[in-house]
Formats: C-alpha cells, structure tokens, sequence
C-alpha cells in the first residue's frame, strides 16, 4: 500500500533519516528536520510503499535538492524526484518502480508536467522507468546523472 507521509509520522520520518545516513550520509538531523517541519517551496510530498504496517520504500517530491546549491544551471528546471530509497531488505522486489509510478501519478494530480531527479547509484533503474539523461555532473564526488521525464 502506497500512502503520505506526515510531518508528524516521527516512527517513519526516523527510519527514513536513518537509511538516507546510511545510503547517501545525508545526516539523521537534516532529514528529521526536512520531513518533519515541512516549509512551503521545499517539500511537495513524501509517499511510501508499506506492506504489514511497515514502510519498505519512500520518495517525494521537491523544488529544491542539494544539487541546485552546486549546479545553479538546474535551478529553473522544474520539480524533483528526491529522498527515494527503499530498504536494502526489500530491493529487487519491485518496490521502487511502484512508488515511482505513484509520484509521477500524483505529480499529473498536480498539473505537473516535467520532473528531474539526480542519481550516482541508480541510473539504469530510472532509465527502464522512461527517464531521459540531460547531463552528467561532478556532485559529492560521484558522478552523478541528471534525468527528466515528461508526464503523459
């Protein structure tokens, strides 16, 4: 089942921090902070993917990712793919492919037209799911795509 989560889903937001520290060292504070105390031009929305009461994979949208703050040519772009992730326990299962047919799904909710998302770990994931590389850009010390999809 996919569904929001909250600003004050703690349990969940704290899971999230946890696997963003231990996948990409984004530290547990900034993404507590970040999904908790939701500011307006920042987070559109965070889903996740449960099954049994227990989040499996989650990812949102935004207007702004960390990327922007090196790379001002991404800027005026448009919204973002961001936080997505799914347990380690759980990838291959198909998981993440549905959670991201939910955000775009809900992007077109929201009159959305074009997304854009950054990765260094995934891009043939997001390649297979319709997503077209527009760069390739030093971030973080990887190196990193950037993607774009149109929403039809």
């Amino acid at each position: 089942m996919i569904k929001e989560i909250g600003h004050r889903d703690i349990e969940n937001i704290s899971k999230i921090a946890d696997w963003y520290w231990q996948e990409f060292s984004i530290p547990v504070e900034k993404t507590t902070r970040r999904l908790s105390n939701l500011q307006p031009g920042d987070l559109i929305y965070q889903l996740g993917f449960f099954s049994d009461a227990r989040l499996l994979t989650t990812g949102g949208l935004s207007h702004h990712v960390g990327l922007l703050n090196d790379h001002a040519q991404f800027k005026n772009k448009g919204s973002w793919v961001t936080l997505l992730c799914t347990d380690p326990e759980h990838r291959g299962k198909g998981y993440g492919k549905e959670l991201m047919m939910a955000i775009e799904k809900k992007a077109k909710t929201k009159s959305f037209q074009q997304l854009f998302l950054h990765t260094y770990t995934a891009e043939s994931f997001y390649l297979k799911q319709g997503w077209q590389p527009i760069d390739m850009v030093g971030y973080k010390g990887h190196q990193t795509s950037v993607l774009t999809k149109t929403l039809q």
